[in-house]
């Protein structure tokens, strides 16, 4: 695939994105970036796409909502950093980075345990230097990993979730650094109150079902957050989350399903809510296996049923469901995911965590987070769990403290 123009140099680099479609990014002498991608396997499209000067060769990587984020040296010396504004899409202008890069050093790009991007790249000095994407913020500060570097590092994702890099030092020896796993311990904070379920909306509003004894068996009365205390809402139920408007919709125990406009029609055992909308509910089916349900999408004046069948369920961003089974099998829109878990939740971020089946203490279960092509173990424990915009977890245990992810 010649440029057209001038001829390339360095090393390309290629990425694949959620479509899937693979994305070739390789210099021109001209010290241009151009990339080029395929319409559809081993079909390409006709002509390279420019994205500007660049004093490095690339690195790229997929963000967790199935972006490219594409690295390199700028002629400042900086880290510039270009991203797909949708999968397949459209690309960002520039953005600066900063740092203060060696020559024509190229940067190295993981997605990390919490399934943000890090970079580690070379500075001037032979230092290693690293930043991170945080959805919430934007990206990190550079932070020096010590150590002094001739060549430009590697760097990965270890089976505990650490970081691991890998650089040639001064005397030709490779050298390996590793993040100490203490540094990925999540902060909890028990938000005082007791639980049965939590959901978490788009827009942040956090609901709880208490474990109030005044109402029927199984279902606590509703409660929301604000910002230093639970305030009583009133209604009660057994399983609760909460739409991109801040509005809750519980399931009882009886099955009915209620929301902002009253009882809905149908049955249910369980309800999820995008921050597109979209509104799923596991059925009271019994002709799937004991403890599921099929399941269902709301159309605005009825429940479809889309197929399928599930014990909890979840919904991301794009509006598709996710679900964990009474064998503790996860499905999704790519279908059976890999682990196991007792319970799922999803944040307006693309983030997703599950209530594993590993037990822990006290009735409780592992947390674990989705980084792109595994489940990483964090810190905590619980029975129940939601994720806020940030990407975030809150969690029920099962003595029903609520906690409260701090970073």
């Amino acid at each position: 695939m010649p440029s057209g123009g001038k001829p390339f140099i360095g090393t390309p680099t290629a990425g694949l994105d959620r479509n899937p479609c693979v994305a070739i990014f390789a210099r021109t002498s001209d010290g241009v970036l151009r990339t080029i991608r395929e319409r559809n396997p081993d079909e390409w499209h006709d002509r390279w796409e420019d994205l500007g000067p660049v004093t490095g060769d690339p690195a790229v990587a997929e963000d967790m909502g199935g972006c490219l984020h594409v690295f390199a040296r700028n002629p400042n010396g900086e880290l510039g950093m270009r991203r797909q504004q949708s999968p397949g899409g459209s690309w960002s202008p520039w953005q600066s980075l900063g740092g203060e890069l060696a020559q024509g050093t190229k940067p190295a790009v993981v997605r990390n345990a919490w399934g943000d991007l890090q970079v580690v790249v070379r500075w001037q000095d032979g230092s290693l230097r690293t930043c991170r994407q945080r959805l919430e913020t934007g990206w990190t500060e550079w932070k020096s990993l010590g150590g002094i570097a001739i060549q430009d590092p590697a760097v990965g994702v270890g089976r505990d979730g650490s970081l691991v890099v890998a650089h040639v030092g001064r005397d030709r020896a490779v050298y390996v650094s590793r993040q100490s796993v203490a540094a990925l311990e999540h902060k909890w904070t028990f938000t005082n109150g007791r639980a049965r379920d939590i959901g978490v909306g788009a827009d942040g509003s956090v609901y709880v079902v208490g474990t109030d004894t005044d109402v029927p068996a199984g279902n606590g009365k509703i409660y929301r957050w604000s910002r230093s205390r639970w305030k009583l809402i009133g209604g009660f139920g057994m399983r609760i989350a909460a739409d991109p408007k801040g509005n809750w919709w519980i399931v009882n125990t009886g099955n009915e399903i209620w929301g902002p406009n009253g009882k809905m029609p149908g049955f249910a055992r369980d309800i999820g809510i995008g921050a597109d909308g979209s509104i799923y509910i596991i059925g009271t089916n019994t002709d799937v296996p004991a403890g599921n349900g099929k399941i269902y999408r709301w159309s605005g004046s009825r429940w479809d049923l889309i197929g399928g069948f599930g014990m909890r369920i979840a919904v991301d961003p794009r509006g598709n469901w996710w679900i964990v089974n009474t064998g503790n099998e996860i499905w999704g829109p790519y279908g059976k995911m890999p682990g196991t878990a007792r319970d799922i939740g999803i944040g307006a971020d693309g983030s997703i965590y599950v209530i594993g089946t590993d037990a822990t203490s006290g009735g409780n279960f592992g947390i674990h987070r989705w980084a792109g092509t595994r489940w990483v173990r964090v810190a905590g424990e619980g029975v129940a769990i939601s994720v806020d915009p940030e990407g975030k977890p809150w969690v029920v245990k099962a003595n029903g403290d609520i906690m409260r992810f701090e970073g």
